[in-house]
């Protein structure tokens, strides 16, 4: 079956990551110009960005000593080396990749990956999601937050809903993410292949949930 992949919404893998060194409105920003219409297409809607578009620099702001293989920065979907890899295993060059570089505002204090390792260079990357795909069957799915609009989108819930995907929809899919079902929200769907490679490396920092297939 295909799966649901979503932040782990605990304490310890849900850092404050922004693009600027103080709390501020534009520090909720990935983008390095002020382009709220693109800003809000970056990581979930398939729009593809011109490398000087991304910032480069984050900074953390919360006491976090280590970030997982999954993250939240600026509501965007931060990723290790690691993850990446896996998608790039399945889905060479599909999806982009930005290299950011991440550290503390008022402080040297090394920042950890999971292996306990100090992070660097390369370590962490703005993933973008590509592959975009209404898959979700409606007449298949179930839930107490399942709704369609009236403007023909889909609602639900990654934890609550019973959710089930079109097979012939996601065929050679791997990871992806709706136009009209939950957009926005910080989630993709996986395939088992890719699925099965994260359980396998132990990767840490996101729930996987299984969704039904017809």
């Amino acid at each position: 079956m295909a799966a649901l992949i979503f932040f782990r919404r605990q304490d310890r893998w849900m850092p404050q990551v922004l693009g600027l060194p103080r709390d501020e409105p534009n520090a909720y920003a990935v983008l390095a110009g002020r382009d709220e219409a693109r800003e809000t297409q970056f990581s979930y809607h398939g729009l593809r960005f011109a490398p000087e578009e991304v910032r480069r620099d984050f900074y953390l702001h919360s006491p976090h000593k280590m970030l997982g293989d999954v993250f939240p920065v600026c509501a965007r979907w931060g990723c290790s080396a690691e993850f990446r890899a896996e998608v790039e295993r399945l889905e060479p060059g599909v999806h982009q990749f930005f290299p950011i570089r991440i550290t503390r505002p008022r402080s040297k204090k090394p920042i950890l990956r999971t292996d306990g390792r100090e992070a660097g260079p390369g370590d962490f990357f703005l993933f973008n999601c590509l592959k975009i795909v209404d898959a979700v069957i409606p007449e298949l799915s179930s839930g107490p937050i399942l709704k369609r609009y009236p403007s023909g989108a889909l609602g639900f819930s990654e934890v609550d809903d019973d959710l089930c995907v079109s097979r012939a929809a996601i065929a050679g899919r791997h990871i992806w993410h709706g136009a009209h079902q939950n957009r926005g929200d910080a989630h993709f769907f996986v395939s088992d292949a890719l699925r099965e490679l994260l359980v396998a490396r132990k990767l840490q920092g996101f729930v996987i949930r299984p969704v039904g297939e017809a």
